[in-house]
């Protein structure tokens, strides 16, 4: 006879399933191919293309994955692991939901993504609004807007961010270990306790944005960075300097920042330009 023996935990007298016991993401790519997982998609996939406030709410969502297969591995059942969407979804409540694997050219407007995981997801659109302590471990994030997002606490750790936008983002205390930082915008973004440490980052603006001592790019390669006060013709100042000189760094850190682009000066015209009076047409000689 096999016999199994459950050790409870010491504060939790609930057993505990290893995350190296969950099913792989090929299989959970595969269950929404086939029923019930094929009709649940496509209800979601409906409300995805209707922004109103018709659309289903958190609970409807709870109830509509009764049924789906390895649901149970994921707490409370908010299992969108390896689903593919396209669309958008405006102030939608998905706290705590686990999305890894996804494929989303998903627009999530004014979302609630606090705590939700993204880890090894594909994505490309806007995603804003509420994302503390949301996980995008290993994420492609190309293209990804986090405009003026609230992400504090989050984790980017190995994720691709090229061309991805975090301006005026609230982004204290997250992590960028290992991140692909090519052409990323960081310009006025909150970056106070954020690790970079081993990052790559490369022609990334970061002007206006907010560093200080805990800020930790030990390790990380900033070439052609666009940190430096920038001005207008006018000679207005329109990005002001990104100090990194107090945050963390090591022996290993490059830091390279791009000059920018000089301000060409106002040029007056040598000769009178007469702006009315009678229009000349010469005729074409026949």
């Amino acid at each position: 006879m096999l016999r199994i023996t459950l050790t409870p935990a010491t504060r939790n007298t609930s057993p505990s399933f290893s995350t190296e016991m969950m099913t792989g993401r090929l299989k959970l790519r595969r269950r929404w191919q086939h029923e019930p997982g094929l009709s649940i998609r496509s209800k979601l996939q409906g409300w995805c293309l209707d922004l109103s406030e018709e659309s289903g709410s958190r609970e409807d969502l709870i109830r509509l994955l009764e049924g789906l297969p390895f649901r149970e591995e994921v707490e409370g059942g908010r299992d969108l692991r390896g689903i593919s969407l396209h669309g958008g979804l405006r102030q939608f409540d998905f706290s705590e939901f686990d999305f890894r694997y996804s494929s989303l050219e998903l627009n999530f407007v004014l979302c609630d993504l606090t705590r939700a995981r993204f880890d090894d997801v594909t994505a490309s659109q806007l995603i804003c609004g509420g994302l503390e302590e949301v996980t995008f471990r290993r994420a492609k994030l190309r293209g990804a807007s986090f405009l003026e997002s609230r992400a504090t606490n989050a984790v980017f750790d190995d994720s691709d961010l090229t061309s991805a936008s975090f301006e005026k983002a609230d982004l204290s205390g997250s992590s960028f270990q290992r991140a692909r930082c090519v052409r990323t915008n960081f310009f006025g973004a909150n970056l106070v306790g954020c690790d970079f440490r081993e990052a790559l980052i490369a022609e990334a603006v970061f002007q206006n944005a907010r560093i200080d001592e805990r800020t930790d790019i030990r390790g990380a390669i900033l070439r052609k960075v666009f940190a430096l006060e920038r001005r207008d013709f006018a000679g207005q100042v329109i990005g002001a300097a990104a100090d990194f000189s107090v945050a963390r760094k090591d022996g290993r850190t490059v830091y390279e920042p791009a000059a920018p682009p000089p301000s060409p000066p106002i040029q007056q015209p040598d000769v009178d330009v007469k702006l009315s009076g009678p229009r000349i047409v010469r005729r074409r000689e026949r």
